[in-house]
């Protein structure tokens, strides 16, 4: 079933006017957001008695966990370190520069969508709600960015992107299957600890799968199309 390779592949085709000007508007972007981020750090966070839920949100008991929050992080770093891991074998393909490019463009234009819906909902973190956050942790900026799940976009945009660019590979579709499956797994993996760690509600998350997944594909159908 999964012998052989994928001989209906379609290559990314690239166009240095658009590619440019994807990039560039992106690097703006995001100079903009994280100015944005930062502008007024005396805003106050919502009183608790002003916390919102929707319909999973009420499923979950929150609490305060920063181990949960730093395992997340790890994984996203080896959520980022994959691609570049499991496509070392193909480096000196001539598809494997374009599939790189895409999914950075992808990846990019996730964490603008992403942190400018956070800029614009302002929702707080379910940890200033919970009994044994620090004062210090409830106070910070960072507490009001809770919609939509940084972490959650940015880990499926990778998994999705990443599953798509193998196909402009010449790899095994053994190989691709693994290194998808495991992206995949590890991207559920964030999304969960986000949660656990009293980051985000279930909401935020889906969001941020919703805005990682949508991203990658608009991306993934730009290139091949081109």
């Amino acid at each position: 079933m999964f012998s052989g390779q994928d001989c209906a592949a379609q290559t990314y085709k690239m166009n240095r006017g658009t590619d440019l000007g994807i990039c560039i508007s992106g690097l703006a972007v995001q100079g903009g957001m994280q100015l944005g981020m930062h502008r007024d750090k005396s805003l106050p966070v919502p009183a608790a008695k002003q916390a919102y839920m929707l319909g999973p949100d009420h499923w979950f008991q929150y609490q305060y966990r920063p181990a949960y929050a730093k395992k997340s992080d790890l994984l996203l770093m080896a959520q980022m370190a994959l691609p570049f891991i499991g496509t070392i074998p193909n480096m000196k393909d001539r598809g494997w520069v374009n599939a790189t490019l895409v999914c950075s463009q992808s990846l990019l234009w996730t964490m603008n969508i992403t942190q400018g819906i956070k800029l614009m909902k302002l929702r707080s973190r379910p940890l200033v709600y919970a009994l044994n956050t620090p004062e210090s942790v409830k106070n910070n900026i960072d507490a009001r960015y809770s919609f939509i799940s940084g972490h959650s976009s940015a880990a499926f945009c990778l998994a999705t992107s990443f599953t798509l660019a193998m196909k402009q590979m010449n790899m095994p579709a053994t190989r691709r299957t693994i290194l998808s499956a495991a992206s995949f797994i590890t991207a559920g993996g964030i999304a969960v600890m986000r949660v656990a760690a009293g980051k985000h509600y279930p909401t935020d998350v889906l969001a941020g799968i919703l805005v990682g997944c949508g991203v990658a594909l608009l991306n993934h159908q730009l290139h091949v199309r081109l």
